[in-house]
């Protein structure tokens, strides 16, 4: 067993209401709870879970936005050993179907979400699957008011740490999304160096705009803060200009997030008179940014931001910068693994440790690795190297002092403001259609999102004039010719937004390498020069 520390989650809550009763644990526009209270409400509401059937080990997705009470109902189910499964509210049914598919989810836990209600979503589903609403929330702790504390007890004492507590879906590399299994051990440890790094203390005031079916903002913002005592703020919604004032309100201290939030913020501060001066320090990760907007950002919002890496598969937390860091090795590094987490860089094809400086793979050890894929024995034994070297599919080198730097990704997956997005899924979207004959996604630059989507395709009616040139199917009818708006609108239909091509590119055929294949490093190099697209720099995450 790694280093680590050995509490459940709801563990975790229970010490904080008692070293902190009366500090204010959760705030959002409609609740506010103190640590006593969270404790008592998240105690109750697992009364009411109990007395619908849930126990420990029964796989419950949540399909809600931020708030109060979606943080009481993270822990209601970790305090009882239920495995919480949180889902993208912006997911369509089908990707939510393969979500309650893959990870045998039996209850859903439904509550608002951007664009409307999430029960709207969620209703008759091809899966047998009990929905409750997070509007009723009274009734929950009602229907569990006939259990005893000594009763709960009973339920709690079968936690341990070593128990499932979460399902987080990741996009990898190929293929749909997977469920991602981790234990309180791996959380509980991760949330604690999370906090320990940015010297969180009860003071603090996190902000908690990340969306929580994001494993950045469970592990790095929700349970970091609860670890010390400190406080959430969750603002009304995602809007820059929210969130501003909500710092500027509630006097926050502590900003986590993606490069795309960040940078929708920085533009807002500069348009606006908004106090951020309470502003300490915080995390930037997920997605690529360049170095001169970190330091733009530590700059113009004056805090000491950290660089940080991280994955679903790791707990979020792999590397950070040091709050002690200068300026230029914060904005160009990933900083360091976090305490008791070991990483090497090896060669992507044998696995063999790389000397100092040499690029290669960066594959990582310790508490905060998952357990593994849910019921993917064989993706799982893929991403390891020798059982317990996780394979983050990330390039990266390493200088004499250990420090991390970020180069690339590994394979395809296109990251866009924090989302990652498999090409192979789109691709098979778009391809569905007859009037396309070819079709390859892949990711180009963005100064905003890191990337964005670009969809590069063959259509059928050029596929056939390629073929009638050549003295072929000369006789076949002529397929219907497709647009960049109807290829957009195939994605649309089935497929959370961030996955519809900003771009579309049609071309008579694809370029082809030596060996005859679809020449990706070509093709993403046309579709920079003929988008005008020059901001091919390195960039980290």
């Amino acid at each position: 067993m790694a280093w680590g520390i050995r509490k459940t989650l709801g563990q975790v809550l229970e010490a904080t209401a008692i070293k902190y009763p009366l500090n204010i644990a959760v705030k959002d526009p409609e609740h506010c709870y103190t640590y006593r209270e969270l404790n008592r409400l998240s105690d109750d509401m697992a009364k009411g879970f109990l007395a619908m059937g849930i126990r420990k080990g029964t796989h419950v997705g949540i399909f809600a936005g931020n708030t109060a009470t979606n943080v009481c109902t993270f822990f209601a189910l970790w305090k009882i050993g239920a495995v919480v499964c949180p889902i993208c509210t912006t997911y369509s049914r089908y990707e939510v179907e393969h979500c309650i598919e893959c990870a045998d989810i039996t209850h859903m836990i439904t509550g608002m979400a951007p664009g409307g209600h999430c029960e709207d979503l969620c209703s008759n589903f091809k899966h047998q699957v009990r929905l409750i609403s997070q509007r009723e929330f009274d009734e929950y702790t009602k229907k569990g008011s006939s259990m005893s504390d000594i009763e709960l007890n009973g339920y709690k004492l079968q936690v341990t740490c070593d128990d499932d507590d979460t399902i987080l879906f990741s996009s990898g590399t190929t293929g749909k999304s997977k469920p991602v299994l981790t234990s309180h051990f791996n959380r509980v440890t991760t949330a604690h160096f999370q906090a320990k790094t940015l010297k969180a203390t009860a003071r603090d005031r996190y902000v908690a705009a990340l969306p929580m079916y994001h494993c950045f903002s469970i592990t790095a913002i929700v349970l970091a803060a609860v670890s010390v005592g400190a406080m959430i703020c969750i603002p009304a919604d995602k809007h820059a200009r929210t969130i501003l004032q909500m710092i500027e309100d509630e006097g926050c201290t502590i900003l986590t997030a993606v490069p795309t939030l960040y940078a929708s913020i920085l533009r807002r501060y500069e348009e606006g008179d908004y106090d951020v001066s309470t502003l300490r320090t915080g995390m930037i990760g997920g997605a690529p940014y360049f170095p001169e907007f970190f330091r733009e950002l530590c700059e113009k919002l004056d805090f000491t931001l950290l660089p940080s890496l991280g994955a679903t598969e790791a707990t979020a937390g792999i590397t950070a910068g040091k709050l002690n860091d200068s300026l230029e090795l914060r904005s160009t590094s990933l900083g360091k693994p976090f305490p008791h987490v070991l990483c090497k860089v090896v060669d992507p094809a044998t696995g063999e440790e790389l000397p100092i400086g040499e690029k290669g793979e960066l594959c990582v050890k310790g508490y905060n690795i998952m357990r593994g894929y849910y019921k993917m024995p064989e993706a799982t034994a893929n991403s390891f190297i020798d059982g317990c070297w996780f394979r983050t599919g990330d390039l990266v080198r390493k200088d004499e002092n250990g420090v991390l730097y970020y180069l690339g990704r590994l394979k395809e997956l296109i990251i866009r403001g924090g989302e990652n997005i498999i090409p192979r899924e789109v691709e098979d979207m778009i391809a569905q259609d007859e009037r396309v004959s070819q079709v390859k996604v892949i990711g180009v630059p963005d100064p905003h999102y890191g990337e964005e989507v670009c969809a590069v395709i063959v259509k059928a009616v050029d596929a056939a004039e390629n073929s009638d040139a050549d003295g072929k199917d000369a006789d076949a009818v002529t397929p219907a010719d497709i647009n960049d708006e109807e290829v957009r609108e195939i994605v649309r239909r089935q497929a959370a937004s961030f996955k519809v091509p900003k771009y579309v590119i049609f071309l008579k055929e694809f370029p082809l390498n030596s060996v005859g294949k679809t020449d990706i490093k070509g093709m993403k190099e046309m579709a920079r020069k003929t988008l005008a697209l020059d901001r091919h720099r390195d960039i980290k995450l």
